[in-house]
C-alpha cells in the first residue's frame, strides 16, 4: 500500500525506521492481568524481578565469571580435577595420597596438552610430576614431548618444564635437552623462558651439555650442528682460518649487544656470564669495550657465579675510567654482601687494587667497607679484603683471589689469568703461581691450546693501572684502620682460635696500621688474653665504659621516649574521626586489588626457585662465616697455640719497644709470679718450652726456678719434656 502522510490510517513511520506495524495506542495489553495465574518462567516476569531486587555487585561478578568459565572448553573436567588435587597435594593419609594421585592421573591423562597454558591446571600437573610414580612422569612427559620451547615460553607452562626436567628420567632430561638446541640465544631474551634454560643450564646439564648449549651464541652454524670434541671458544677459533674466527667473534658480539642492550634482560644468567667470559679471553680491546659499557652498571648482578666475577674482574681491568666508575657506583649498595661472596670478593679486591681513583674508592667503597669491618672479621673471604689493604707482602697486582687463606693468590681465575696473558689483551703485570710440578707421567700437550695462543699472541697491550700498590694502600689504609683496630678487640679471642683469621692478625702486628698507640693498645690487649686464665675474663678495652653508661643520659632519653608518646596519644585521639571517614574508602581500595592479588600470587610462584636458591647460597655463607664455640681456656686451642709458638719462634715485633713477643709474655708471667700456674693450665707445655729455649738464658734460668718444686701434670701433650 501507499504511505500514508497524515495520522489517519496508513503506515506511520515511527521513530526507528521508514515503516513497520502500527503502534498500538494501549499499552497494557502486555500485563497479565490479575486474574491470570502467573508463570514463574515467564521472562518478562523474572526480568522485572531483577529489575526490583538489585543483584550484589560481588554475586553479579562471580555469576558472570562462572558463565564465561562454563563457556570453555574442559570445564566440568577442571571442577572435579581440582576437587581431587585438594586431596592429592597434602601427604597427610599416605594411603588417600596414592588414591587421589591415581584417579587425578586418570581424569588428566589424554587431555594434558590442552591445560598446560592454564594458572590451575598447571598446578594440577605438576602436582602429578611432583608426587606421581615413575609410570605416572613418564606418560606425562611422554604426552609433552616436543612442546618443552613452548612450555617455557608460558607464564605457568614453564613450572611445568622445570618439573618435567627435574623428576624426568636421565633418557628424557637428554631429549628435553635437545629441544632447546637452535633456541637459546632466543630464549635467552625471553623473561620467562630465561629462567628455564638457566635451570636446565645449571641444574640439569653436565659439562658437554652445557658447552653444547653455550655453542648457540658462536654462530648459527653451530645451532644445527653440534662439535662435541669443541669445549671452549678457544678451541673453535683454533681450527678456523682468520676469516673465520673474525667472523665468530662478530656474531658473538652481535648477539651479546642484542641481548644485553635490553634493560629487562636478566643478566644474572650462568650461561651469559660463560659466553662473556669466553668472549673476553679471545677479543680484541675494541670489542671488549663496546661490552663493558653495557654491563658496566649491570656488574653487580653476575658476581655471584665463578665466570660472572670473572666477567666483573675483567671488566674493572679493560674498562676506561667512565667504566670503572659505573662499576663501583654498581657494588656500593652492596659491599657487604659482595666482600661476603665466595666470588663476588675477587671482583672487590682488584677494584682496589686496579683503580687509581682513590678518592673515588675513598667517597663510594671504604665507608661501607668500614661499616662491616666486624662482621667481615668474622667471614673468611670477607678478611681477604682487609688482609689486602694491611698486609704489605700482598701485591694487589699479584692477587689472582681464590681459594689460599693463606694469602689472596688463588686458583679460581688462574686458567683464565694465563689464557689472559697468552692472548695479550693487556698487561697485568701478574705474576702468576709457579704451575704444579708435573708428574712421572706427564700428559700431553694440547695443541689446540697452543695454537689459540700463537694465533691470537699479537693483541693490542693495556696497562690496567698506573700507580704503585704501595702508593695506593698509603691512602687506603688510614680510613679502614681505626674500624679494624676496634673490631680486633672485641673479637680478639675467636679471631686467635681461628686459623684462617692468623694471617690477618699477623699482619695487623707486623705493619701496624693505626699507629703506634693502637699498636702497643692491641699488644697489651694480647698479653691479657693470653695470661688469662679463662677466655671469659678477657675484658676488651673500652668494653667497661660502653657497658657502664651515666644515669643522666638514661633519664634524659627515658624523658624524650616518654614526651613522645604523650605527642603520639594527642595524634592518635585527633585523627580518630579521619579514619572513620577513611574506612569506606579502604574498603573500596580492598575490592580493586583483588585482582592484583592474584597476580602477585602467581609471580611469588614464578619467584620461589631462585629464592630458594638464593636462600642456599646465604646459609652457605652464614655457616662459613658463623662462629665456632670458644673453649674455655686459651692455650685449650691447638690453633691458638701454634699461632703463639711462631710468634715466640719467630721472635715477632711486640710492643711500644719493639721487643720479641716471647721477652715480653715471659716477662710479665714472671713479674707476677704467674708462670708457674701458666705451665700447670692445659696445653701450654710446648709454649712454655719454645718461651725457654727463645729467649736469653739469664731469663730462661729465672723462669725456670719458678717452676722447681711444682708438680706438672705429665699427661698432657710436651709435659713430660717441661719435667725433665
Amino acid at each position: 500500500g501507499s504511505r500514508g502522510r497524515g495520522r489517519g490510517g496508513g503506515f506511520s513511520r515511527g521513530r526507528g525506521g521508514r515503516g513497520g506495524a502500527r503502534k498500538p495506542a494501549n499499552k497494557k495489553f502486555l500485563t497479565k492481568s490479575k486474574s491470570q495465574p502467573v508463570d514463574p518462567n515467564d521472562a518478562i516476569v523474572n526480568a522485572k524481578k531483577r529489575r526490583a531486587e538489585p543483584e550484589d555487585p560481588r554475586t553479579m561478578q562471580k555469576r558472570k565469571k562462572l558463565e564465561r568459565q562454563k563457556q570453555k572448553p574442559n570445564f566440568e573436567l577442571m571442577v572435579e580435577a581440582k576437587q581431587v588435587w585438594e586431596t592429592a597435594r597434602v601427604k597427610e593419609n599416605e594411603a588417600e595420597h596414592r588414591q587421589a594421585l591415581e584417579r587425578l592421573f586418570n581424569l588428566i591423562s589424554g587431555q594434558i596438552p590442552a591445560l598446560i597454558f592454564k594458572h590451575d591446571a598447571s598446578r594440577i600437573i605438576e602436582t602429578v610430576l611432583k608426587h606421581g610414580n615413575d609410570k605416572q612422569r613418564r606418560a606425562v612427559c611422554d604426552e609433552l614431548k616436543g612442546k618443552l620451547v613452548e612450555l617455557a615460553m608460558s607464564r605457568y607452562g614453564r613450572f611445568i618444564a622445570q618439573k618435567m626436567l627435574k623428576y624426568g628420567t636421565r633418557p628424557q632430561r637428554a631429549a628435553m635437552l635437545k629441544e632447546l638446541y637452535g633456541h637459546v640465544a632466543r630464549l635467552i631474551k625471553h623473561r620467562d623462558a630465561s629462567r628455564l634454560v638457566e635451570f636446565a643450564y645449571v641444574m640439569i646439564a653436565d659439562a658437554r651439555q652445557r658447552a653444547t648449549l653455550a655453542e648457540e651464541f658462536f654462530g648459527p652454524e653451530f645451532a644445527l650442528v653440534k662439535h662435541p670434541e669443541d669445549r671452549t671458544l678457544a678451541q673453535v677459533l683454533a681450527r678456523a682460518d682468520a676469516a673465520a674466527r673474525l667472523r665468530i667473534l662478530t656474531y658473538i658480539s652481535e648477539r651479546l649487544q642484542a641481548v644485553l642492550s635490553k634493560a629487562k634482560v636478566d643478566v644474572t644468567h650462568s650461561i651469559l656470564h660463560l659466553v662473556l667470559r669466553e668472549f673476553f679471553i679471545n677479543a680484541d680491546l675494541k670489542s671488549a669495550r663496546d661490552l663493558i659499557a653495557l654491563i658496566d652498571e649491570r656488574v653487580v648482578e653476575m658476581v655471584h657465579t665463578k665466570d660472572g666475577a670473572f666477567v666483573a674482574w675483567i671488566a674493572i681491568s679493560l674498562g676506561t675510567a667512565k667504566n670503572r666508575k659505573q662499576i663501583v657506583r654498581s657494588i656500593k649498595p652492596f659491599v657487604e654482601r659482595v666482600m661476603a661472596d665466595e666470588y663476588g670478593h675477587a671482583v672487590l679486591a682488584r677494584a682496589l687494587g686496579c683503580i687509581d681513583d682513590t678518592v673515588l674508592l675513598r667517597k663510594v667503597l671504604l665507608p661501607d667497607i668500614v661499616r662491616c669491618v666486624p662482621d667481615m672479621l668474622r667471614n673468611r673471604y670477607g678478611r681477604r679484603i682487609l688482609t689486602l689493604l694491611v698486609d704489605e707482602s700482598v701485591d694487589a697486582h699479584e692477587v689472582w683471589p681464590g681459594d689460599d687463606d693463606v694469602h689472596l693468590v688463588g686458583t679460581i681465575f688462574r686458567d683464565d689469568a694465563r689464557a689472559l696473558l697468552a692472548n695479550a689483551i693487556h698487561v697485568p703485570l701478574v705474576k702468576l703461581p709457579p704451575a704444579p710440578p708435573s708428574k712421572a707421567t706427564s700428559k700431553p700437550v694440547n695443541e689446540a691450546k697452543v695454537a689459540a695462543a700463537e694465533a691470537l699472541a699479537d693483541r693490542q697491550v693495556v696497562a690496567s693501572f698506573k700507580k704503585p700498590s704501595e702508593v695506593r694502600r698509603n691512602e687506603l689504609l688510614p680510613h679502614v684502620a681505626n674500624a679494624i683496630h676496634a673490631a680486633m678487640l672485641q673479637q680478639l679471642p675467636s679471631l686467635v682460635c681461628d686459623h684462617l683469621a692468623n694471617p690477618l692478625l699477623d699482619a695487623v702486628l707486623q705493619s701496624k696500621p693505626a699507629g703506634d698507640d693502637a699498636h702497643a693498645e692491641l699488644c697489651d690487649a694480647l698479653l691479657s688474653l693470653v695470661t688469662a686464665e679463662k677466655i671469659s675474663d678477657y675484658v676488651p678495652t673500652g668494653a667497661l665504659d660502653q657497658q657502664q653508661q651515666p644515669q643522666e643520659e638514661e633519664e634524659e632519653q627515658d624523658e624524650v621516649a616518654d614526651d613522645d608518646e604523650d605527642e603520639e596519644s594527642s595524634e592518635k585521639e585527633n585523627n580518630d574521626n579521619d579514619d572513620d571517614d577513611d574506612d569506606d574508602d579502604d574498603d573500596d581500595d580492598n575490592s580493586d586489588n583483588n585482582e592484583s592479588d592474584e597476580e602477585s600470587d602467581d609471580d611469588d610462584r614464578s619467584e620461589s626457585s631462585s629464592n630458594d636458591d638464593n636462600d642456599n647460597n646465604n646459609s652457605t655463607n652464614n655457616a662459613e662465616s658463623a662462629d665456632f664455640e670458644e673453649p674455655t681456656q686459651l692455650l685449650e686451642s691447638p690453633v691458638a697455640g701454634r699461632w703463639l709458638k711462631r710468634l715466640v719462634r719467630n721472635k715477632v715485633a711486640f710492643g711500644s719497644d719493639d721487643e720479641s713477643f716471647g721477652d715480653v709474655l715471659l716477662e710479665r708471667l714472671t713479674s707476677t709470679n704467674q708462670f708457674a700456674s701458666f705451665a700447670q693450665r692445659p696445653g701450654s707445655a710446648y709454649l712454655v718450652l719454645t718461651l725457654l729455649s727463645s729467649v736469653a738464658t739469664n731469663k730462661a734460668k729465672a723462669a725456670a726456678k719458678q717452676l722447681r718444686g711444682v708438680s706438672l701434670d705429665t699427661s698432657g701433650p710436651g709435659t713430660d719434656a717441661l719435667a725433665k
